[in-house]
């Protein structure tokens, strides 16, 4: 349902995007759904459905906006039951960079801007975001659910407001035009009036009251003026033409009648006086009949139906011989007259399972059966039964063929008849076999009327099936992963694979897949092979990790030293080198020390900070993209001071080039070899240093002799 342009549409806004929700398959696009609404017209989008998605992305901030533009034809919502509701995704989105928890809203504006309200734990946030999705502004306060933004004249209670007596009027095809009125409230000046139409484009002039006269569903829109304050209302003309049907064509025996019902209208009448939507005849002739519908809005429209009128369709049916023994065929010959000596045939059984269009058949069924004939001629039908006796054979059924495993036993079991005997001497109607290969076993069962039928089945014999499965290293360190593996053989050959855990956790289709392990756990293995399973287990322990610690963080003056101690393991490796737990440090600036923690094999790792005071600025060497570039390429400069305060200031200049930049890393596009030199001033400190960047000129511009036409240009 489409907002404006029909009922309830809420319904479509609770169902788009989940599919879920209305029992058909597709993508979830929007989990949890705030203020979903049509994009106003006169601002970018218009026409299309705006929302915040609350689950938008994943992770602590994931709400988002989305814009989606429904496919529409012309009023109508294109769409297949049994499919999610299109469009398939949204076509814009701008990241909120929160996560709503409560209501939330957007409006947006006719430059392109949106204005967001982010409701969550008892905070309020109002964001405004231009069409890029680049935030200009926030506000937080208290917790609302909605924000808006109001222009001069919606605010002034006295600008104008323009409304129509109904939103919707009705006329009939070809009624007289209708008056459309646009109504005023407030206004403080001379009203002026400007319309226009959808889908149609038209032009009405500039009064208050217009006449239109459209031949198709039409939306009409004035947009009212006073002084610099407008405002517009709408409302839509519907050409209402009741559907009315009166059934389809038929043919009716001489002397038959039948039952003619019409629909799509409110009242009806019909061409031999009948005033119900029924009406029921007998017709001696073939006649057409007319009937005039009438709805609601007092349209009218017409509808004919004819009713042919044929003779009687008389049929006599002849079986030879009608009892016969099991399997032997019998004729069946079908007289025809009646209709309009022109017919089809349409042979059916019971029991079910014989079809034929010949006039005249020969069977040879299994057990007694009725033959039924239908005929056609003319738009009629008339049908006869005959009866075919025999004497059936034992419907003898030696079961569905089986598969087993090498080693293994069927068991099988003969029904349908009176006595049996197998080919492997077996003479009762269960028979249980070993087969080492795949063998074929039949059994002959006689009935009551001594009438006999075989049957067979078929005993595939696959190779006994056979799994291991393993997982390395075992025992693990808590968190690491390990590798699962699986072999299989035996059975049909193709294996499928079901992994699982106890405690329940992991889960794997694969056949060697990988695991994180973070408890002493056992996996099993549930291996499929057609309708053969395996299942295996294998437990895992888990060592635990040692707690490594580095020690608390620690400030000393330059030139100082630090004693750093490492507890947690058996062996330790410092990031400075040292393997002991015990090292001492003497950084000339504010630096992080790792140490790796090692026992029972399994590692862990913590840091400690040495924070230096009063430590001496040191500039370093500057950083070039290269050294030497050619004629029009451009260089990258970089720098990366210690020390000092670790608050830097930094100033770029060149010798000739122009450069004068207080990036840390800058760009420039030399014509010569320069000589750059940066400043760098830290606190109380400051120091310079220089690099040299050689431009290599491009050659000039040589003719090959040899293809004259060819102008050659080589770079440095």
């Amino acid at each position: 349902m489409l907002g404006g342009l029909a009922v309830k549409e809420e319904i479509f806004l609770y169902r788009w995007g989940n599919p879920a929700n209305y029992g058909a398959t597709g993508t979830k696009i929007f989990d949890v759904l705030h203020d979903a609404h049509w994009v106003p017209k006169n601002c970018p989008r218009a026409g299309s459905i705006v929302a915040i998605n609350n689950k938008g992305l994943t992770g602590p901030n994931q709400s988002t906006i989305d814009w989606a533009k429904p496919t529409l034809n012309g009023y109508l919502y294109n769409y297949t039951p049994g499919t999610a509701l299109p469009p398939s995704t949204f076509d814009k989105r701008i990241l909120t960079g929160a996560y709503t928890s409560n209501e939330g809203g957007s409006v947006q504006f006719p430059n392109g801007n949106t204005q967001v309200t982010l409701a969550f734990a008892g905070t309020l946030q109002i964001k405004e975001f231009d069409s890029t999705g680049t935030k200009l502004w926030e506000y937080t306060s208290g917790q609302i659910a909605q924000s808006d933004r109001f222009t001069t004249c919606e605010m002034d209670t006295n600008s104008i407001r323009a409304y129509f007596d109904t939103f919707t009027y009705m006329k009939c095809p070809g009624s007289s035009p209708i008056t459309l009125t646009s109504k005023t409230l407030k206004g403080n000046g001379t009203n002026t009036y400007q319309w226009s139409s959808y889908p149609t484009a038209g032009s009405y002039g500039t009064n208050a009251s217009i006449n239109v006269n459209p031949t198709s569903t039409t939306s009409y829109t004035v947009t009212v003026t006073s002084n610099t304050c407008t405002f517009s209302a709408s409302a839509i003309v519907r050409i209402n033409t009741p559907l009315v049907d009166a059934g389809n064509n038929r043919a009716i025996p001489t002397g038959s009648s039948t039952l003619l019902k019409a629909t799509g209208a409110s009242t009806y009448v019909w061409s031999n006086g009948k005033t119900s939507d029924t009406n029921t005849v007998n017709p001696t002739a073939t006649t057409t009949y007319y009937v005039t519908g009438t709805n609601s809005y007092g349209c009218t429209a017409i509808d004919s139906v004819v009713v042919t009128v044929v003779p009687k369709i008389v049929i006599a049916l002849s079986a030879s011989p009608t009892k016969q023994c099991s399997k032997d065929s019998s004729s069946i010959i079908a007289n025809v007259s009646g209709g309009n000596g022109i017919y089809t045939f349409q042979w059916t059984s019971i029991p079910s399972g014989f079809n034929s269009t010949s006039q005249n058949i020969k069977v040879a069924p299994s057990a007694t059966t009725n033959y039924k004939l239908v005929v056609s001629s003319g738009g009629i039908k008339d049908s006869a039964i005959v009866i075919d006796t025999i004497l059936a054979l034992p419907s003898v059924d030696a079961g569905f063929n089986l598969t087993i495993l090498n080693g293994q036993s069927a068991f099988l079991k003969a029904t349908g008849a009176a006595s049996y005997i197998w080919s492997n001497g077996k003479n009762t109607d269960t028979n249980t076999v070993s087969p080492s290969i795949t063998t074929k076993y039949y059994v002959t069962g006689t009935g009551a009327n001594s009438c006999v039928a075989n049957d067979s089945i078929t005993i595939t014999v696959l190779p006994a099936f056979v799994t291991t499965i393993s997982a390395s290293p075992n025992p693990v360190c808590l968190g690491d992963s390990i590798q699962l593996g699986s072999t299989a053989s035996g059975a049909i050959g193709i294996y499928t694979y079901a992994w699982s855990s106890t405690p329940a956790g992991f889960t794997s289709t694969i056949k060697n897949p990988k695991a994180k392990v973070t408890a002493n756990i056992t996996y099993r293995l549930i291996t499929t092979s057609g309708s053969f399973k395996d299942t295996q287990y294998i437990p895992v322990n888990v060592i635990a990790l040692p707690i490594a610690d580095a020690g608390l963080d620690a400030t000393i003056n330059y030139g100082q030293s630090s004693l750093l101690t490492a507890t947690g393991g058996t062996s330790y490796a410092w990031s400075n080198g040292a393997n002991t737990d015990t090292t001492t440090v003497s950084p000339i600036f504010t630096t992080k020390y790792f140490v790796t923690v090692s026992a029972n094999s399994c590692f862990a790792k913590d840091s400690v900070k040495i924070t230096v005071n009063n430590a001496p600025l040191v500039i370093g060497s500057i950083i070039s993209s290269a050294d030497t570039i050619c004629q029009g390429d451009s260089i990258k400069l970089d720098i990366n001071p210690n020390g000092a305060t670790y608050s830097y200031s930094y100033k770029w200049t060149s010798n000739s080039s122009g450069l004068n930049s207080n990036l840390k890393n800058p760009t420039d596009l030399p014509n010569s070899s320069q000589t750059y030199k940066v400043v760098i001033t830290s606190g109380i400190y400051k120091d310079s240093t220089t690099k040299i960047i050689v431009v290599k000129p491009n050659q000039f511009p040589m003719l090959d002799l040899i293809k004259p036409s060819l102008l050659e240009i080589a770079h440095c």
